[in-house]
C-alpha cells in the first residue's frame, strides 16, 4: 500500500499538466460501460416478464389460426423452458409459423473454455 500510495501522490502533480485527459477518457468509457450494463439488465428483466411457456404459445397460435408454412425454422434462445422471444416476434410480424420448429438454447459461459456436452469429432 505504501508503494502504491507514493506512486499515486507522485502522479497527482501531472494532472494539471495534461494528465486529466486520460482520466476524462477513462471516466467516459466507464460511464458508457455502466450504462450499457444497466440497460442490458433492464432489457433482460423485461423480456423474462413477458415469456410464456411453449405449450401455451402453441395453443394460442392454434386458437389464433396462425397458418403453418412449409419449411424449418431455427430459433436461438437463452431461456430454458419458455418460448424464445424471437419466435413470438416472428409470429407477430410474419403472421405465420413454419411446420418444423427447432429451438436452439444458447448458453454463454463466463469462462474462456467450457466442457462440451458432445464428444469431439475425429478429424
Amino acid at each position: 500500500m505504501t508503494v502504491d500510495g507514493a506512486f499515486f501522490l507522485a502522479n497527482l502533480t501531472k494532472i494539471a499538466e495534461g494528465g486529466y485527459v486520460p482520466l476524462i477518457l477513462a471516466v467516459t468509457v466507464y460511464g458508457v460501460m455502466w450504462i450499457w450494463h444497466r440497460g442490458a439488465v433492464a432489457v433482460s428483466m423485461r423480456m423474462h416478464e413477458a415469456l410464456i411457456s411453449g405449450p401455451e404459445f402453441m395453443a394460442k397460435a392454434a386458437a389464433d389460426n396462425v397458418p403453418r408454412v412449409p419449411g424449418t425454422a431455427v430459433f436461438p434462445t437463452r431461456t430454458e423452458r419458455d418460448t424464445p422471444p424471437v419466435m413470438i416476434w416472428h409470429v407477430k410480424h410474419n403472421r405465420a409459423l413454419h411446420e418444423h420448429l427447432f429451438v436452439l438454447r444458447v448458453e454463454i459461459l463466463s469462462v474462456p473454455w467450457g466442457r462440451s456436452s458432445q464428444p469431439a469429432l475425429d478429424r
